[in-house]
């Protein structure tokens, strides 16, 4: 699982000089700015339980994160945190905890935090105890084979915690422990938005006894904004209740949708390229006659000359 820049669910697959055949299935993380959390789990999860049910099993996981990030944020902490749920206590053996962008910070900064990775409750102290291996990947070729090998030397297939809950007990998203914590931080930050709301309509309030339009208009548009907030994480709470059917018939809705945006896409272009060949074509036609034109005048032109001699 990659902390940032991942966006899609992808499967990459290439031959290891020891003749095994490597996918790497690379996901996104939980602090993606262009999709919700709830879409990512929906994604993760479905991909994680229908290549269960086709028989293709795990046998190692890696979670990178980049050791420029100055601070630990909000997001890196509830995304590790989903990363857990996904995973399973009784996994994380099975994982690797990579970081990255070592070209990018000093050396002994990058060792303080490092430091504080390891060793900090709710970061990787537990992982780590639980049996997770820690090792750096510097952006070179050989840091990278090595993250591998360790892996595939390590390599012993296993059932994430989701996969069982999904598949084995026909759990619900929402019943899911992934599920259950995301829903937890979705109601904490509607909650947190209906105080706002509250706050604001106070505020809304006074400014009508002021008689201060400026500050009415600020107001409604807050209570616009915030109201959408609202709405989209009950929205989002509500989605978690879909169970495996459901996340594989929205899946397959997205790529249906997809495949017609692309197609009404490739359409436009084609139409496009075809006008643009027909103008070309006038054009060139239209050249074509103006020489022809300029050829009879200089013809004639010249027979006239010939004559005025």
């Amino acid at each position: 699982m990659s902390s940032q820049g991942t966006t899609r669910v992808e499967d990459f697959v290439f031959d290891h000089p020891a003749g095994l055949r490597i996918h790497l299935i690379d996901t996104p993380g939980f602090d993606d700015t262009n999709k919700s959390d709830t879409d990512v789990l929906k994604d993760i999860a479905n991909w994680l339980a229908q290549s269960y049910k086709r028989q293709e099993r795990l046998s190692g996981i890696l979670f990178l994160h980049p050791i420029s990030l100055n601070r630990i944020t909000s997001g890196a902490l509830r995304n590790l945190s989903m990363f857990k749920k996904l995973c399973g206590e009784d996994n994380f053996a099975s994982v690797v905890l990579a970081t990255t962008h070592w070209d990018e910070v000093n050396p002994q900064v990058g060792a303080a935090r490092e430091h504080q990775l390891k060793t900090t409750t709710g970061m990787w102290e537990d992982m780590i105890k639980g049996g997770s291996q820690y090792l750096r990947h510097d952006q070179h070729a050989e840091s990278a084979q090595g993250i591998l090998d360790y892996m595939i030397e390590r390599r012993q297939v296993f059932t994430l915690a989701i996969q069982h809950e999904l598949v084995e007990e026909g759990a619900s998203l929402l019943t899911t422990q992934a599920g259950q914590r995301l829903a937890a931080d979705l109601l904490a930050t509607e909650e947190r938005h209906r105080q706002d709301l509250i706050k604001i309509q106070k505020n809304y309030e006074e400014a009508q006894r002021q008689r201060d339009s400026g500050a009415l208009v600020q107001y409604q548009r807050l209570k616009r904004e915030t109201q959408l907030q609202v709405d989209g994480e009950k929205r989002a709470r509500l989605d978690l209740q879909a169970n495996l059917d459901t996340l594989k018939r929205e899946k397959q809705d997205e790529i249906r949708r997809n495949q017609e945006t692309t197609a009404r896409q490739m359409a436009e272009i084609s139409r496009v390229r075809m006008s643009h060949t027909q103008d070309q074509e006038q054009m060139e036609g239209q050249i074509r006659d103006l020489q022809v034109q300029l050829e009879s005048l200089g013809r004639k032109n010249g027979a006239q000359v010939g004559e005025g001699k």
